[in-house]
């Protein structure tokens, strides 16, 4: 595992039928642990690895899902590749005007 104490930040942003405020979650599958948060008015959030509950290692599998108002089933993975340093990508969504569909 990585030193928990260093920082690798990945982060996601909802095209155009992205909602702000939605939730996203990112999932080590690797390693275990969840974080959710919240997108900006900007449809992006970031996390910070070394925060996943049993930290990250090079190479793990990051799975990142909308859960929230935009909803569409939008999943992704990213590998952690700490030679890197912001890793990001986009999500699809569909536009949808309800709720949050997960609670925190």
């Amino acid at each position: 595992m990585t030193n928990p104490l260093t920082p690798h930040i990945m982060g996601v942003t909802l095209d155009t039928q992205g909602v702000a405020t939605s939730k996203v979650i990112f999932t080590n599958l690797t390693s275990g642990g969840i974080q959710i948060s919240a997108t900006n008015a900007s449809k992006a959030v970031v996390i910070d690895c070394a925060n996943f509950e049993n930290g990250y290692s090079n190479g793990d599998v990051i799975g990142i899902e909308n859960a929230g108002a935009s909803v569409n089933n939008a999943k992704t993975t990213i590998t952690v590749d700490t030679g890197e340093g912001l890793q990001d990508t986009t999500l699809d969504c569909a536009a949808a005007s309800t709720g949050s569909n997960l609670s925190m």
